[in-house]
């Protein structure tokens, strides 16, 4: 009976230690899709970021392209882009 009891024990454990295994892969592809997820966001604010300190260098590069052509110089507040111009 004892023999029985310490199997039965053993058992259990190797059922408990198979459900943690499925427990940690579960969490590490939840945790996996979490820092995927999280890298592609920083990689839009990096992206972001960039073309917003990029937009007024291509402005003035426009600008000097513009009057090198002799054309006007294209206007760099935001009502007159709003606008059209």
């Amino acid at each position: 009976m004892r023999l029985f009891a310490v199997f039965l024990l053993i058992a259990s454990l190797a059922a408990c230690h198979g459900s943690d295994e499925d427990n940690i892969q579960a969490r590490s592809a939840r945790d996996s899709a979490q820092l995927r997820q999280r890298l592609n966001e920083l990689q839009a604010e990096a992206g972001n970021d960039m073309d917003e300190a990029a937009a007024p260098v291509d402005n003035e590069a426009a600008n000097f392209l513009n009057s090198m052509n002799g054309a006007a110089p294209v206007p760099t507040n935001g009502a007159a882009l709003a606008n059209g111009i």
